[in-house]
């Protein structure tokens, strides 16, 4: 028979769980942060999921068209541009809270890449569920849940 892994000698479930976690927010903001700048969609769909300073750097390459230049500069007599589209997403945990991402995108018939960090932040909840012992509105108050949320981001 096979020897028996030492308990040690892989990764804990924490941090697996925390790398798939990790993960799917990534590319899930990441095909909505590309939404945002195509301008399918508004500056308010990224809601929390992005710290302020990403929201303003985002709106701010909206108001400038910093995407739209290499959308008109598609291949001559090829296919028109479709846009900015996701292609892959790397995520590099460094702790279950934290995690460094990195990835590509085509925009304007060019492959691009982006790199960013996420981190684990603590976010109000709203309400109070009156079934999990709380009184009113005030039992809610004090409740705090960690959500991810993307608090870098650079584009090559």
């Amino acid at each position: 028979m096979f020897p028996r892994p030492r308990s040690g000698a892989g990764p804990s479930r924490k941090t697996v769980a925390a790398a798939v976690e990790a993960r799917r927010f990534t590319v899930a903001t990441s095909r909505l942060l590309f939404e945002v700048i195509d301008r399918r969609r508004g500056i308010a769909h990224l809601g929390d999921s992005v710290s302020p300073a990403i929201a303003d750097q985002v709106a701010a390459l909206v108001r400038h068209d910093a995407f739209r230049v290499a959308e008109t500069s598609g291949a001559p007599g090829g296919p028109p541009a479709r846009g900015t589209v996701l292609h892959r997403v790397h995520v590099q945990l460094r702790d279950t809270s934290s995690a460094e991402v990195f990835g590509s995108y085509t925009s304007g018939g060019r492959v691009r890449a982006f790199a960013g960090r996420v981190e684990r932040k603590p976010c109000r909840v709203r309400g109070a569920d009156p079934r999990a012992g709380g009184r009113g509105a005030r039992a809610g108050l004090g409740q705090v849940e960690y959500r991810w949320q993307l608090v870098a981001l650079e584009f090559c």
